[in-house]
């Protein structure tokens, strides 16, 4: 996965970023102002310098001290604090200074928290407020939910579903992490969090910001992710998961050796469940949001809402697939169902991806059902990429600008829809090179049984696309449906033996008119 970087203006940019955006939205540049009126976790406090064995004496910017000397390493401490937490005596310890850490981990049962005093983010690379800097050479996650060293990464092991075949255990509940910051100190692969050879991780163990893995009733707010060594955080098998007004940050420090650099922003594993992402702002170098069904233990991810968020830069604002190299051909898959994206705005390679990026053998059909994402603008060189086999899609009220390669805004690469729907598409083309709003690739072969466009305009330069929907052969849409799209193009289909009933606007119409 390639770095993205915005090349439309700075000032579009903004009035996206002001306009587009839900009025919480973290916007890169906090201050530490917390009047902790959202609701806490529950049990008592324990301030963190209050415990006697932390030092909090870390720069999180350097992690050094402040005089340039080496920093104590307080992880030890918070881990043996946090390890009272029971359901009858749930531990709460607040961050109220920054700390160097070789990992934090908390019981996998849950009944903990951290809440630090607010953090904040300024420019390219200055971290303030309160926090965590991972110590070099740790080789682990920052913070996560496990007993024993390397809990979030079982079996060595990034992915149990995958690498460990199995059912998930019971989850533990009740885990809040808020108002903190955490510095992963992504190195070169020589040094900084991991040291083997790999920036992101060793021996198959992927190294997180956050990790939790088999757990209930989560919510991240107000965390600021900074260059940690693969994803910022990572939800593997968890439930009513809310995840905040948080800054999503991987800058890209990586030699391009190490591409693609996978530093996704939230990315959740199956299976999962209820989970609200909203009002939070992505720089990263991969997927800003992943909801990848096959990962982690694998399973139905369901019930999830995205909304009112920001990304400047990523591989892709969202990704969602159920189909992947580790599943064998004819096997279950697992499902993504009833998600709703609202208000997500930015820049990235693609708006959005459903596969892993591979073309695998597709077996079933509907993996992904009851998907909508409206009412979001999005700059992207691709818009929609599909390899999936897929139930429905809807996107309504969705700006594309094209940006600058003869891209469409919807490809199918592989696989098999029952239905898309376009509602109210406007697609701005500064360039004269879009070929197609929709486009079906020759092979692997494409179906669709229904497409419909409803709404359509276009912005930027005035020249026609030469066809709505460009197939090619042995690819096939079943039936075309179109309505309040009269103008912009000079034909439907490019070829009408590749489509079966062609409407417009409730009357019929010949393919190529």
């Amino acid at each position: 996965m390639r770095i993205v970087t915005a090349v439309l203006s700075s000032a579009f940019l903004s009035s996206l970023l002001l306009t587009g955006c839900g009025t919480g939205v973290y916007r890169g540049e906090a201050t530490a102002e917390y009047s902790f009126t959202e609701p806490l976790p529950t049990g008592p406090f324990t301030y963190i310098s209050a415990l006697g064995c932390a030092k909090q004496d870390v720069d999180l910017n350097t992690g050094l001290t402040v005089t340039g000397l080496p920093a104590h390493d307080d992880g030890p401490c918070i881990t043996a604090a946090l390890a009272k937490a029971n359901a009858t005596h749930p531990v709460v310890l607040v961050q109220d200074g920054a700390s160097l850490v070789s990992s934090i981990r908390g019981p996998a049962a849950g009944h903990w928290s951290i809440v630090g005093r607010g953090a904040g983010f300024h420019g390219a690379s200055t971290l303030f407020g309160t926090g965590f800097f991972q110590k070099a050479g740790t080789n682990d996650d920052v913070i996560f939910n496990g007993d024993a060293a390397h809990a979030g990464c079982p079996g060595g092991k990034s992915d149990p579903g995958v690498y460990t075949p199995g059912l998930p255990p019971p989850r533990g509940t009740d885990i809040t992490l808020r108002d903190f910051a955490i510095n992963g100190n992504r190195g070169d692969g020589a040094n900084g969090n991991s040291d083997r050879g790999d920036p992101r991780g060793h021996d198959g163990c992927a190294l997180m910001g956050i990790d939790l893995i088999d757990v209930n009733n989560v919510r991240i707010s107000g965390v600021t992710f900074y260059n940690t060594s693969m994803y910022n955080l990572r939800l593997s098998d968890v439930g009513h998961a809310t995840v905040e007004h948080s800054l999503f940050a991987n800058m890209g420090l990586l030699p391009d050796k190490y591409e693609p650099q996978n530093g996704d922003g939230t990315h959740v594993n199956g299976p999962a469940n209820d989970i609200n992402i909203h009002d939070n702002y992505y720089i990263t170098t991969d997927d800003a949001i992943a909801l990848n069904a096959p990962e982690g233990w694998g399973g139905l991810i369901t019930n999830v809402t995205i909304s009112n968020s920001f990304v400047q830069q990523g591989n892709t604002l969202l990704r969602a697939y159920t189909n992947s190299s580790p599943v064998a051909a004819g096997n279950a898959l697992p499902l993504i169902s009833n998600v709703t994206v609202d208000n997500l705005n930015g820049f990235g390679f693609f708006c959005a991806y459903f596969g892993d990026g591979a073309f695998h053998p597709v077996s079933l059909p509907g993996t992904i059902k009851n998907f909508v994402w409206k009412n979001s603008s999005c700059g992207s060189d691709w818009g929609i990429g599909l390899t999936e086999n897929v139930a429905d899609l809807t996107f309504s009220n969705f700006r594309w600008i094209s940006d600058h390669t003869a891209s469409p805004f919807f490809e199918m690469r592989q696989g098999h829809a029952d239905s898309i729907s376009l509602q109210d598409i406007t697609v701005e083309r500064p360039w004269d090179v879009v070929p197609a709003l929709v486009r079906l690739r020759a092979a692997p072969t494409s179906t669709v049984d229904e497409l419909s466009i409803d709404g359509l305009k276009f912005a930027g330069i005035t020249d026609p696309l030469p066809q709505l929907v460009l197939i090619r052969a042995p690819s096939y849409i079943s039936q075309i449906k179109l309505k309040n799209s009269l103008t912009g193009y000079v034909s439907i289909v490019n070829d009408s033996r590749l489509t079966g009933a062609v409407t417009q606007n409730s009357r019929s119409a010949t393919a190529d008119q």
